[in-house]
């Protein structure tokens, strides 16, 4: 397996570099750059550099390279430069709801190896199965934000997180939406609703009670 490291002016990624709000509660580092070590069957490191851009409202590549003993174009066509955006992105995405939560990239709460569901299969069970109540719909529209941040396809994310068929995903969505929890900050929106929504999902990390 390859290792993604991620940093931020030569250190990992912290709370103080998430300097923009795309979704309330949410913050971003501006900038960040990774580099792979151990990609298989490769005989050169990949480097690459993403920055946030607010009007899309998720991170994009800005700079990819490669380095090796002997550099040429075939090698940088076989960049995976998706997948390393994904994985270089999510570590710096923080969630922060008030000041004593705990300053961590949402990546080291949430599994994403193996295509699997972030919230975990059970819970993710659990969550499809009880249909599209409120707290499931926070759960929704978290996956969707988390994914649309790291420029992963979003209603795929929620498929996956939640368990939902194509056509189901789709439904949630919507009533996600309509809800106002899919809003970026800058539209102006009342925030009450998303950061509810956000307290709700968290809550299985925080200790707090659950209507699980």
């Amino acid at each position: 397996m390859p290792f993604l490291f991620t940093s931020v002016d030569d250190h990992s990624p912290a709370v103080a570099d998430a300097t923009l709000e795309p979704f309330p509660g949410f913050r971003v580092v501006p900038r960040l750059t990774a580099r792979v070590e151990g990609e298989v069957d490769v005989a050169y490191e990949p480097e690459l550099e993403i920055t946030f851009d607010m009007a899309s409202v998720k991170y994009r590549p800005t700079f990819v390279g490669i380095r090796a003993e002997d550099v040429n174009g075939t090698m940088l066509r076989t960049v995976r430069v998706t997948d390393y955006v994904k994985g270089a992105a999510r570590a710096g995405i923080f969630l922060v709801l008030a000041a004593e939560d705990e300053q961590e990239p949402l990546s080291s709460l949430f599994d994403f190896d193996r295509g699997e569901s972030i919230f975990g299969a059970e819970f993710a069970a659990y969550l499809s199965n009880g249909g599209p109540d409120e707290f499931a719909i926070a759960h929704v529209a978290f996956s969707y934000v988390f994914a649309q941040l790291a420029a992963e396809p979003p209603a795929k994310a929620v498929q996956r997180d939640v368990r939902l068929t194509p056509r189901t995903a789709d439904n949630w969505i919507a009533r996600a939406r309509s809800a106002g929890l899919l809003e970026p900050k800058t539209t102006g929106r009342d925030q009450t609703g998303q950061l509810k929504a956000w307290h709700a999902v968290m809550s299985r990390f925080d200790g707090m009670s659950t209507d699980e």
